[in-house]
C-alpha cells in the first residue's frame, strides 16, 4: 500500500533517514478499507514494528526501512515500468 507511490518518488529519504508521514487512518478503516479483519491488520502491524519497518505514533506513520518494507509486502516493482521515457510516452498517446 505504501510502496507504490513511495517508489515513484526518488528515496532520498531513506538515504540517511527515515521517512514520515502524516497517517490518520485508524485500524479500523485500514481493515474495512482492505477487506480485511482488524485483528489481522493489528497483528501486521505490530509484526511491521516489531521488525523496525515502521513506527505509528500519533497518526504519525514513519518507515525505516523502505527495501525490507517491500520485501515484507512481497512487492515488485516491474509492473510500473518505471524505464520506460518520456518520449515513449509521447509516441504512444500519439
Amino acid at each position: 500500500m505504501a510502496s507504490e507511490p513511495l517508489f515513484r518518488v526518488p528515496p532520498t529519504c531513506f538515504a540517511k533517514c527515515s521517512c514520515a508521514c502524516e497517517f490518520p487512518l485508524t485500524q479500523t478503516e485500514i481493515a474495512d478499507t482492505l477487506a480485511l479483519s482488524t485483528v489481522h491488520v493489528n497483528r501486521t502491524l505490530m509484526e511491521l514494528r516489531r521488525s523496525g519497518l515502521i513506527t505509528l505514533r500519533d497518526k504519525q506513520l514513519t518507515l525505516h526501512h523502505l527495501p525490507g518494507l517491500e520485501a515484507a509486502a512481497g512487492f515488485n516493482s516491474g509492473y510500473l515500468h518505471l524505464e520506460a521515457s518520456l518520449d515513449d510516452d509521447v509516441t504512444a498517446a500519439q
